[in-house]
């Protein structure tokens, strides 16, 4: 018997097996998006409800705006941002009745 190894042909994947390997990886990069970025957007969809709170009294004025002081500043370097954000705020907040 001789001790030399054997070299054996690559391996060919069927395309079934390669298709399945292929949405794995998408299905990884997808979810690694999503834990990524569904912080993020949490994030910037709370406002609207936070600010709701701040109106009624149960969140302080300085809470928010230490809270979302990250959120002001990227809004301020993104044109248009501020007036998507301004927008979706409206949504949460009652109307003031002095019309100030």
């Amino acid at each position: 018997m001789n001790n030399v190894d054997t070299v054996h042909p690559p391996t060919q994947t069927s395309p079934e097996a390669h298709g399945r390997r292929k949405h794995r990886a998408r299905r990884w990069v997808l979810h690694g998006f999503l834990l990524l970025m569904g912080p993020a957007v949490l994030y910037v969809l709370s406002m609207g409800p936070a600010l709701r709170l701040n109106q009624q009294g149960v969140l302080k004025l300085e809470t928010f705006e230490a809270m979302y002081l990250p959120l002001s500043i990227v809004a301020d370097g993104i044109p248009g941002a501020q007036g998507l954000i301004e927008r979706y705020v409206t949504l949460w907040v009652t109307p003031d009745p002095s019309g100030l």
